[in-house]
């Protein structure tokens, strides 16, 4: 049914198009994100001593 309405509505190409495009950005979005969180050198996670928490 996802593939269908959109066929119905713009024509095959159209939607083949959208769909590529779609794609490509999702992956380049992911793909930034992944290399950007891999290139850092160190994290540091702020903890709390146990006394207070409550």
């Amino acid at each position: 049914m996802v593939l269908i309405n959109p066929i119905i509505c713009v024509g095959n190409v159209p939607t083949l198009i959208g769909l590529t495009t779609a794609g490509i950005l999702c992956g380049l979005c992911l793909a930034t994100v992944f290399q950007l969180a891999h290139v850092v050198k160190g994290t540091e996670f702020k903890t709390i001593g146990a006394d207070k928490v409550e």
